[in-house]
């Protein structure tokens, strides 16, 4: 199975719209002392924050996904493995999906993913280097 993590979907006008959900602002609240609905918050601290319930996520798919026989790989940016790949027709400079931070060496080292594919709107080549010798790059 082919997890994108771009979004298809133009209405998005800043990157941190979405994932104000009460379960991840109370959590950041007894974490961070900070309530990001109404104050200044450590805006790095939110992106791994929101990535941890993509990796919790993808865990429970992988499980399920490798207990029929089958396979998981994740779609990352080909500029900044951590993350979310950009949609191929959009511009650059902003992330449909959000800003996460998307911890694909936790994916690898627990082999919740098989496969990390690279590819789209720039060059491979920083994804490469940052990647371990077992990514696949599918092009």
């Amino acid at each position: 199975m082919a997890f994108y993590t771009y979004a298809e979907y133009f209405a998005t006008r800043f990157e941190e719209e979405f994932g104000y959900n009460d379960i991840v602002v109370e959590e950041f609240r007894r974490r961070y002392g900070q309530d990001p609905r109404q104050e200044p918050f450590d805006r790095a601290a939110w992106q791994r924050l929101r990535a941890e319930y993509v990796t919790a996520f993808l865990r429970e798919l992988s499980g399920r996904l490798h207990a029929a026989g089958r396979q998981l790989g994740v779609a990352l940016d080909p500029q900044d493995t951590h993350c979310p790949a950009p949609w191929p027709c959009a511009a650059r400079d902003l992330a449909p999906a959000g800003r996460l931070y998307l911890d694909w060496e936790t994916w690898v080292r627990e082999r919740i993913v098989d496969e990390i594919m690279v590819y789209c709107n720039g060059p491979q080549d920083r994804a490469l280097a940052d990647l371990p010798s077992l990514a696949v790059v599918c092009q």
